[in-house]
This record gives structure tokens, C-alpha cells and sequence, in this order.
């Protein structure tokens, strides 16, 4: 009888002080499962990103889960103890309890959802878990916004033996991350405050709108599936200024929020207010046609006096590189 084990492992202080790249090692227990749990933070066009999205905090915090099982080959035995049927342990990021032990070849899967882990009973390597994507937040900026938006991370699935119990898993990103570079025209003459970005999605009837709603988040791979076609993506602010109009022109990041991987609609409206006025556009670039999960997007946009062009030409960069926050769990 194949038996899988599940573990929320909750991340306290002790992992934030990993953040400089030491590792927070516990004293192993003979045959049991010692975990690294590294989460990347990368520098994307001049933008600190956060290990994670939501609030404002650079790290895991004292309180936040990820979510780990254990899916063996299909022995009784693999694992102590054996006599778990909803395979949900909730413990201290030091001292986790009961351990498990193994005992012949098995995979490790993690995940992080927002903080806080739900049940899973009896997982699998095709476990899914719930994954709400908002098309309405904040969006964020260098400033200390507060998007609601979750960035769910899934981990690497990392293969264990009796031999050598190390599960080295790296978290990646599920969601992509879209980034607005705005600058001001010579022209413009206003101060430039920015407090909206709207993109729609013109042509809703043609099948290709953004992706949003309640889904879920394959453990294995990070793939979001069951959201709904929605327009528009709506994220607002009380105020970020733009970038000051310079003979070379500015790329510092203005904004950007989270979306769901999804097929880029081929006609799109943008639209931005900035000191209380609407500017919109109809040319916004349609390449690439699909924005892919862990990556980043960089639209480069300028407002002038009753006008807003946006640059052909987008930035896409990895956004799962760089350092690492990390501890270990035995």
C-alpha cells in the first residue's frame, strides 16, 4: 500500500536570519528527512523582488508555511509513522514532529500558498492545490505597497534515498511578473503620479482574455490550472511618480503586480491615470503572445501632453535567480 506523508513546515525567525546565505542547521536525527528550503530573490530592471509578493516583508516571516509531503515507490514501510490518514503535520520550523524516516527511494514536493498550509490527504505527485489569482489589487512599487496578491512558489521535486535524506529543494514562481517602466515625455509638464494601470482585453470575444479567479497550483510543477477568462486586469494605487523626462531615457521600474501565465490577448487597451487624467492606448505590444510562469515582463511606456506611447520592444527576464533565504529542517 503506497502511504504519502505531508508536513507544514512553519519558517520562523531563524530563516531570516539565513537570508545572507548561511544555512541554520539542526542536529539530524538517524534516518530521518532533512530539508533545505531555498527561496530566490532577484534584481529585475533596477527592482528588489521579494522572496515573496504579498505584504512587505523581504522574507519569510515567523508564522508562514510551505507545504511538503513525502511520495514514496510504494512500500508499507517506507515511513514512521504509518498510522496518519490525513497526512497534515503542523509544527516549528526547528522541531518538527513526528519525523519521517526514510527508508527506501522516495520524492520530496513542497509548496508555498500565502502562509498558511491546508490539509492534503494522501498526496501524490499530481496533487494540486487551491490557487486564487486577482485581476483587482494594488499594484506595487519601490514605495511600501501592499498587494493581496499570493505569489505562489512550487519546489523543484528533489528524489531521497535511505542513504541520503537531503532534500535541497529551490522554490520558483508560479505566477509572471509584469513590470511598467514610466517615463515622462519632454513635454509633460505635470508632476506625474501615477494611481492606475488597466489593460483590456478589447476583443473579450475572441477567446484570449487574462486568467484570474479561484484554480489550482500543480505541487509538481507549478502549472495553474481552472481559472476563468476575465477583463480587465485593474490595479491601482494612492500614488507613485513617474520617471523625471531625461535626454537618456529612464528605465527604472514604476509599478508591477502579478498575473496569471496565460495567452497575451492580441488586442489590448491600456490605459493609465496619472495626476487624475485617463491616458489610454491601443498599441500595446501583443509579442510576446503568452506571458510564462517565473518570468518577467518589462513594458516601457511614455506620457506627454495628451499622449502615452508604449515601446515595441519588452524586456523578458528570468525571474528565479539570485540569492537565496534558507534552513534547514531534520
Amino acid at each position: 500500500m503506497k502511504k504519502t506523508y505531508f508536513l507544514a513546515l512553519v519558517l520562523t525567525a531563524s530563516l531570516l536570519a539565513a537570508c545572507t546565505g548561511s544555512e541554520t542547521t539542526i542536529e539530524e536525527s538517524d534516518g530521518a528527512l532533512s530539508v533545505t528550503a531555498s527561496i530566490g530573490e532577484s534584481t529585475t530592471e533596477g527592482v528588489s523582488t521579494r522572496a515573496l509578493f504579498e505584504g512587505t516583508s523581504a522574507s519569510f516571516s515567523s508564522g508562514n508555511q510551505i507545504g511538503l509531503f513525502v511520495d514514496n515507490t510504494g512500500s508499507s514501510t517506507s515511513y514512521a509513522p504509518t498510522d496518519v490518514s490525513t497526512c497534515t503535520y503542523t509544527t516549528s520550523f526547528g522541531a518538527p514532529s513526528p519525523a519521517i524516516y526514510i527508508n527506501e527511494n522516495a520524492t520530496v514536493y513542497a509548496y508555498y500558498s500565502g502562509g498558511t498550509v491546508a490539509s492534503l490527504t494522501n498526496p501524490t505527485s499530481s496533487s494540486t492545490i487551491a490557487a486564487t489569482v486577482s485581476s483587482t489589487d494594488l499594484f506595487n512599487t519601490s514605495a511600501s505597497n501592499s498587494p493581496a496578491q499570493v505569489d505562489y512558489l512550487w519546489a523543484a521535486p528533489n528524489a531521497v534515498t535511505k542513504s541520503d535524506r537531503d532534500a535541497n529543494l529551490t522554490f520558483y514562481h508560479a505566477l509572471s511578473k509584469i513590470i511598467f517602466v514610466v517615463n515622462k515625455a519632454e513635454n509633460y509638464a505635470g508632476i506625474g503620479t501615477l494611481t492606475s494601470i488597466v489593460l483590456t482585453d478589447a476583443d473579450a470575444a475572441s477567446g484570449t482574455c487574462f486568467l484570474a479567479g479561484t484554480g489550482t497550483m500543480a505541487v509538481a510543477d507549478g502549472t495553474l490550472g481552472s481559472l476563468t477568462e476575465t477583463s480587465p486586469l485593474t490595479f491601482t494605487s494612492t500614488g507613485t511618480t513617474i520617471n523625471t523626462y531625461n535626454a537618456t531615457t529612464p528605465t527604472i521600474a514604476t509599478a508591477w503586480f502579478l498575473a496569471a501565465p496565460t495567452t497575451v490577448p492580441t488586442s489590448i487597451t491600456l490605459a493609465l491615470t496619472i495626476d487624475g487624467q485617463l491616458y489610454t492606448t491601443t498599441a500595446f505590444p501583443t509579442t510576446p503572445s503568452s506571458w510564462g510562469k517565473g518570468t518577467s515582463y518589462t513594458y516601457t511606456v511614455t506620457v506627454g501632453t495628451g499622449t502615452l506611447t508604449v515601446n515595441s520592444t519588452v524586456t523578458i527576464s528570468d525571474w528565479a535567480t539570485g540569492t537565496s533565504a534558507s534552513g534547514t529542517v531534520n
